[in-house]
């Protein structure tokens, strides 16, 4: 069974942690973070812009039955009028 001593454990964080390698770690650990961002608020906003036009759309959709039921109920009432006053 191997003893296991303070010097073996340091040989390999000597090697991973090289002092150049540091900076490009953290280079790119913050260009990874910057592009989470990025990309988290352009997916945000095309999908705000998408639910606000499928909103508009929707509401002009509701306009527009909206609209032909007054106008289908105003027709009726002129038609009423009209026979009323066919009557008189």
């Amino acid at each position: 069974m191997a003893i296991i001593n303070a010097n073996m454990l340091k040989q390999p964080f000597k090697r991973a942690f090289k002092p150049g390698s540091m900076g490009q770690f953290w280079l790119t650990q913050s260009v990874v973070i910057a592009s989470t961002i990025v990309g988290v608020y352009l997916a945000a906003s095309v999908g705000l812009m998408e639910a606000l036009r499928y909103e508009q759309l929707v509401n002009q959709r509701d306009l527009y039955y909206m609209n032909e039921s007054l106008k289908a109920e105003l027709d009726d009432n002129l038609q009423a009028l009209e026979q009323f006053i066919a009557e008189l």
